[in-house]
């Protein structure tokens, strides 16, 4: 009898992506991550690992990829389909998994040790802005005088939310394709920034922001949900069908200013980290 699951590896990612690219853009902005990296020029480790399974139907039904080490996971389409990445991807170079919650401890599951939930995100996406707080200031793109002010701030994001503290270097790698791509916007009193947030991970017809990070002796002012607004309003006024994030699900003030600006949660997405067992 034939395997009811196989794993399709494509010869490079740019094949795998044209594979998975139906199933992906069916939950767009829950496989955004995965779906910018995929069909992104950015070079590639050599020992990325991607893949589709398909049902006897030859349907896809799940899609894994890794170009760094954290493996991206897709939603399951199918019970039974995350068993079959985590058995091909066994001799994979990874450290954790990221993606949709059931997708995670499906995966954990059937590739058992030891694991340990390190993020716990709320996915939201926008379609429509219901409400623009009315805080003093006015956004604008950042410029290169911002530099290194962006790049203490973009620091300062990665250990509160994220908490893997970007190194220096990193965080003004971050800022320079920034200052580039004109992807970050500072929300500004007087000239002078207090808020930024960027807008990052183009889909076909989405966008992601991220770096949403207030000065610390600006906050509850409003800055940061003003700017969220306003840069979510404009993205979707230059065709962007829609626009989302992830936020910190064990953050209510987060999630409810997202929730008045027009934002709806659509998933539960995380990481589950594996190192922890060789602690």
């Amino acid at each position: 009898m034939p395997a009811k699951y196989v794993v399709e590896r494509s010869a490079s990612i740019s094949d795998f992506y044209d594979v998975a690219r139906t199933y992906l853009l069916a939950h767009e902005a829950e496989h955004g991550l995965m779906i910018s990296v995929a069909s992104s020029t950015l070079a590639k480790p050599a020992d990325a690992y991607w893949g589709v399974v398909r049902n006897q139907s030859n349907d896809v039904v799940a899609a894994a990829l890794r170009t760094i080490p954290k493996m991206m996971l897709s939603r399951e389409g199918e019970q039974g389909a995350m068993a079959a990445i985590a058995d091909d991807a066994r001799q994979a170079n990874f450290q954790s998994v990221i993606g949709p919650r059931s997708s995670m401890e499906a995966f954990a599951a059937a590739f058992g040790g030891n694991w340990r939930p390190t993020r716990n995100h709320l996915l939201y996406e926008c379609r429509f802005v219901r409400h623009t707080p009315a805080a003093n200031g006015t956004p604008r793109t950042m410029a290169i005088a911002d530099r290194g002010l962006v790049a203490d701030w973009i620091q300062a994001f990665s250990a509160e939310a994220i908490g893997d503290g970007a190194t220096r270097e990193a965080a003004e790698a971050l800022t320079d394709r920034h200052i580039r791509d004109r992807s970050m916007w500072l929300w500004c009193i007087g000239g002078e920034p207090v808020a930024c947030a960027a807008a990052v991970g183009r889909t076909p017809h989405g966008i992601r922001i991220t770096s949403v990070y207030t000065a610390p002796t600006q906050r509850r002012n409003g800055y940061g949900s003003s700017l969220v607004a306003s840069l979510t309003r404009d993205l979707l006024q230059r065709g962007r069908e829609f626009v989302f994030l992830y936020a910190d699900g064990a953050n209510p003030t987060a999630t409810a200013m997202y929730e008045r600006i027009g934002y709806q949660q659509i998933a539960e997405v995380g990481e589950l980290d594996r190192r922890a067992e060789n602690a």
